[in-house]
This record gives structure tokens, C-alpha cells and sequence, in this order.
């Protein structure tokens, strides 16, 4: 692979973000740049696994064969599949359970779920072994854990408004409680976890679009716990090399919603709404943007996430790439005016391209 030449530095060109994908996808990437091949940049670090050759400037490179190197495995895994959903019985967790039961390799399918939030109703049908109980108790973990091959955590206590007026139940809940998940997969033995986390992270940060590289602000109790749960992912994968994996969701939407609590989501609140003909509220002037993402493209994420068993300590956003106004969302609804909500950022959207890839544990 050879760089453009005459740029200011080959490594601001697409050209690093495709070496960095090829050799995330387990390629042998050669890189040939006449112009810059120093260590100082701040990109060198992400292209360490490049094989840098020597150039004359005008002179095409020849190229050495690649040397060998074991590719890393993102084929499909084989079946008797075990996999644990904490929070399993919500809104996300329900619908994942639902796909999840529908794949041939998944032999064993087990939620744990407090009920605090989620219900039963979204699981019916479904061959699942359930947990009842919290994330905080070690032994209920302990047994939902045995013997499993992943372990996916969307269990949280959602929602901005909800952190604000309890910020201790929202720690306990999204910091404390990712943390017991985390300890309770080392005693069971390192299973693949993939937590979720939330572009709330991003709070007071302006620019546009939103990337894993943008320096975090958050702006509410909920979004420092979540910010804080990528942090313990982490820390647990450099510390105990655990095969972690957390994803910055969206604004994520779909069937299974509820509309009918104090801190239902935008979507269903509005749809509910629209429906019984009753009028919308919204807080601040309605340009405030989100990058609204189906929960069935969630769990098509997820889903391939766990069966190539894909592992990367550093968050991943997981976005369908738009930019919605809420007033566009609600152009054909009544509309009345309110005051900004306090601890929510006024525009998220994600970015039309993505700036990390994870690799895949054979």
C-alpha cells in the first residue's frame, strides 16, 4: 500500500483509516511513504502494525512478501453457544434475546433481570433460563454466569431526568452494578462482555459528528456512569485480560418501548401521544438533534459482535449515522414549547464513518 504523495503527512489522508481497518480485519498491510515515516506523529501509534518500507521519493517501491503472520479469526463461531443478557427483560435485552434465540449456534440462552424496569411480557415465547434478581447480587451472577461463553450488560437504570433527581440509585445501579458483572466474569472464567454505554458521554462537547476520539463532557449523573462503565471495561481488559467490547448507543428505538412511565424515551412518548391525540412536549426549540438507531440494527450489531467474539477495550459507537431534529421527528404533531431539559446535550449525531474497528479473539 502506497500513501499519496506530496501530502502534509500520509497519515492524515483516508488511506491510515483503511490501513488501520484492513489490519483490525487481521491483513498483513505494508506501508510505503517516501514523505513521512517517523514515530512523533500522533497516528503512529494506531499504525504500529504497519510494515513500513523504505522509499525513494519518484521511484516506485518495491515491495518484500508479507511476512507470516496467523490472521485473526472473524469467521463465525461453531454452535453450543452459551450467552447471559443481564437486563434481558427490557427494552433492549428483550428484543436481543429474541434474535439471539433465533440463531442455530446459541444452544443456551439466560437472562437476569430485576423486573425494576423491565418485564417478563417482552421474553414471552422465548426458551430462556431467568435469573430474577439484581446485578449487585454475586451469587445470582454467579450461577447465571456459570459456564458461559459471553455475557452482554445493558442493564442500567435509564434515563438523564431520572439521575438527576436520584444520582446515587443511577451510580449504584450503572457504575457499581457493571462493576459486579465485571468480577463476576472473572470468577467465571473471562466469558466475552460487551456492556452498553451511551453517546450521552459526549454531554457539553459541540463539535459534530460525534466519534470515539472526541474528549468526553459529560453533563448528568446517568452519563458519568456510563462513561464510567467504559472505563472499568477497560481496566478490567488491560488488568485481567478479559475479552471486553462496550458500545456507545444512540438514542435507540423500536417495539418494546414503553410509552407509559415518567421517563419513557422521545419516540414512544411521542407516538403515544400522536395516537390518543393528545399534544407533544418540548423542552428547548425543537432543533436539537439525535441519531435515532433501530433496535433491530442493535441487535444485528450485537449479535454478529458476539459470534465472531469481537474484542476491543476501547469504546465503539454503535449509530445509524443520521441527524433528526425533534421537530422534524414531530412536524405532523401539535407542538408546544418548553424549557431546555438540564443535563441533556443539544446535538448528537454520530459520525458518517467509523474511526475505530475492534479485532476478533480466535
Amino acid at each position: 500500500m502506497a500513501y499519496k504523495a506530496n501530502t502534509g503527512d500520509a497519515r492524515e489522508t483516508p488511506a491510515a483509516r483503511v490501513a488501520e481497518l484492513l489490519t483490525g480485519m487481521g491483513a498483513q498491510v505494508q506501508a510505503a511513504d517516501p514523505h513521512v515515516l517517523d514515530d512523533a506523529h500522533p497516528r503512529a501509534a494506531g499504525l504500529d502494525a504497519l510494515q513500513r518500507v523504505e522509499v525513494t521519493p519518484g521511484v516506485h517501491p518495491r515491495l518484500p512478501p508479507p511476512a507470516h503472520r496467523r490472521p485473526r479469526r472473524l469467521s463465525l463461531k461453531g454452535s453450543n453457544v452459551k450467552i447471559v443478557i443481564t437486563g434481558g427483560a427490557g427494552f433492549i435485552g428483550g428484543n436481543l434475546a429474541r434474535a439471539l434465540t433465533e440463531l442455530p449456534q446459541v444452544i443456551q440462552l439466560r437472562v437476569a433481570d430485576d423486573l425494576s424496569t423491565g418485564d417478563k411480557a417482552n421474553l414471552a415465547g422465548l426458551d430462556v433460563d431467568f435469573f430474577e434478581g439484581d446485578v449487585q447480587n454475586a451469587a445470582l451472577l454467579d450461577q447465571a454466569f456459570r459456564g458461559a461463553d459471553a455475557v452482554v450488560h445493558p442493564a442500567a437504570l435509564p434515563s438523564v431526568p431520572r439521575s438527576l433527581r436520584d444520582p446515587l440509585a443511577s451510580h449504584h445501579a450503572n457504575a457499581t452494578g457493571p462493576l459486579q458483572v465485571l468480577e463476576a466474569a472473572r470468577r467465571a472464567g473471562g466469558p466475552h462482555m460487551i456492556a452498553a454505554s451511551s453517546s450521552s458521554v459526549y454531554g457539553a462537547n459541540p463539535q459534530l459528528p460525534k466519534h470515539e476520539d472526541l474528549v468526553s463532557a459529560p453533563m448528568s449523573p446517568y452519563a458519568v456512569t456510563k462513561l464510567t462503565t467504559e472505563a472499568y471495561l477497560s481496566a478490567y481488559h488491560h488488568s485481567f485480560d478479559l475479552p471486553v467490547l462496550p458500545f456507545r448507543f444512540f438514542n435507540v428505538y423500536g417495539p418494546g418501548q414503553g410509552a407509559d412511565h415518567a421517563y419513557a424515551a422521545v419516540i414512544p412518548k411521542w407516538i403515544s401521544a400522536t395516537l390518543a391525540g393528545k399534544p407533544v412536549t418540548i423542552h428547548g426549540d425543537g432543533t436539537q438533534t439525535r441519531d435515532f438507531t433501530y433496535v433491530g440494527t442493535v441487535c444485528d450489531v450485537l449479535t454478529g459482535t458476539l459470534l465472531r467474539r469481537i474484542v476491543n477495550p476501547r469504546p465503539a459507537k454503535l449509530a445509524f449515522l443520521g441527524r433528526t431534529s425533534l421537530l422534524d421527528l414531530i412536524r405532523k404533531s401539535r407542538r408546544r414549547q418548553g424549557s431546555p431539559r438540564a443535563g441533556n446535550t443539544c446535538r448528537s449525531a454520530s459520525a458518517t464513518s467509523p474511526t475505530r474497528r475492534p479485532t476478533a479473539r480466535g
